[in-house]
């Protein structure tokens, strides 16, 4: 979905009213678009991984599509948002494999964390209030990365997990990151605590769900692809 953010925000009234919503549930999309309006809300990172934040989509979705059926006739951007949203709502009600593995090489929260952090991301830093709702961000990375872990423990439980192969992937990226610890530093601006933060919740989590995939999880991995 969030690949074609950019072109269905030009896509008229309803792709637009359909984003501006989005935001007020996920206000980081707004890292893609860079739209002034949200600004006050740059500080928000919602728990992308929590049954209330899914729920808030899958209504946002239905409610869409419902919109989309009622017109007569439907943009080329129309077109677009209704197939992605039927996709959507095909994953999230028709899959329940995927609760189960919230996160894997392509889709992870923290590695997405780890390219902001490096400048290497669509998060914008230009400013020293930048820096600080940043921080803000980063502290729900402890809730995030909780839930990450029931999740896959609920995977354990029902049989279904990520494949062995792309586990020790993971497992081999995050002892990178650990070791590296390559981030940015605010050159123009004074942030205190810029570093604690980085190493207090980034850090920590990315070593809380590195552990668990090393001394918990591994051994469930699937055998097959």
């Amino acid at each position: 979905m969030k690949y074609n953010i950019l072109n269905m925000y030009m896509g008229g009234k309803l792709c637009n009213d359909y984003i501006r919503e989005l935001i007020e549930i996920d206000p980081t999309i707004n890292d893609i678009l860079m739209k002034k309006e949200y600004d006050h809300l740059k500080h928000i990172q919602p728990n992308i991984y929590s049954e209330d934040y899914y729920s808030n989509i899958n209504k946002l979705n239905h409610k869409y599509v419902n919109l989309l059926k009622k017109k007569e006739t439907m943009s080329f951007y129309d077109k677009i948002l209704f197939r992605d949203l039927k996709h959507e709502i095909d994953m999230e009600e028709k899959y329940e494999i995927y609760m189960y593995m919230p996160v894997d090489i392509a889709d992870n929260i923290l590695i997405y964390y780890v390219s902001e952090s490096r400048g290497e991301g669509t998060y914008s830093f230009e400013n020293k209030d930048d820096y600080l709702f940043f921080m803000e961000r980063l502290k729900t990375l402890d809730d995030i990365t909780e839930e990450i872990i029931i999740k896959m423990r609920a995977g354990i439980k029902n049989k279904i997990t990520l494949y062995e192969k792309i586990v020790d992937f993971m497992i081999n990226q995050i002892d990178e990151i650990l070791e590296e610890k390559r981030f940015i530093k605010p050159r123009s601006y004074s942030i205190k605590n810029w570093d604690k933060s980085l190493e207090k919740y980034l850090i920590s989590n990315l070593t809380k769900l590195n552990d668990f995939l090393k001394k918990e999880y591994k051994r469930y991995a699937s055998k097959k692809m």
